[in-house]
């Protein structure tokens, strides 16, 4: 399947995707400049456009990964998915938007342990959570996954970050722009 990822609304752009031969369309969650919106969200499914979540502050740098951050992200996400009215069946990728070294990725471990794991408690007591994947390089992938072999990958185009060229079987590959399309945008592709 083919998609692509960007900050801009496609509130008038869902026809002009499925023209152009997009099947999904990743769209952010939060900061309110870039975060979809219901409208949206029904424009875009009611034109058999796919929409992939995106949750990303500012995960820049090893600092932002703590439990403290976790809880606020699980605890934003939890209002979106009401008023998105997401499923268990959609996935919310939480990125880790720099090339990782080493040393960063226990701290990142952590953070995913925190999420996951409120997601699992969650859901288990029968609420709605979506399930939690990861965007970010191959190393950071590749320990994720090697925690939760089940999770949901995003790999960034970034092709100088560390792994990107050993990481196998991840779920979306980022890859370069449309510049045929009037908006930012990233090019993708699910496998």
């Amino acid at each position: 399947m083919r998609g692509i990822d960007t900050t801009a609304s496609m509130i008038h752009y869902a026809q002009l995707l499925k023209r152009n031969g997009y099947d999904f369309v990743g769209r952010y969650i939060n900061a309110a400049w870039k975060s979809i919106t219901p409208d949206e969200k029904n424009h875009l499914e009611a034109n058999g456009i796919k929409i992939v979540y995106i949750y990303e502050e500012d995960p820049v740098n090893v600092a932002y990964f703590t439990d403290n951050q976790a809880y606020r992200d699980y605890f934003f996400t939890l209002q979106k998915i009401t008023e998105l009215d997401l499923s268990n069946d959609d996935n919310i990728y939480y990125t880790v938007d720099y090339d990782a070294p080493e040393e960063d990725i226990p701290k990142i471990v952590a953070y995913f342990d925190c999420l996951i794991q409120r997601a699992r408690v969650r859901r288990a007591d029968g609420y709605i959570y979506p399930g939690v994947g990861v965007y970010g390089s191959g190393r950071v992938i590749s320990a994720i996954r090697d925690r939760y072999p089940e999770i949901s990958t995003w790999l960034a185009q970034s092709i100088g970050w560390a792994g990107y060229y050993d990481v196998e079987g991840i779920t979306i590959r980022q890859g370069g722009r449309d510049n045929l399309l009037p908006f930012d945008n990233d090019t993708d592709i699910m496998i």
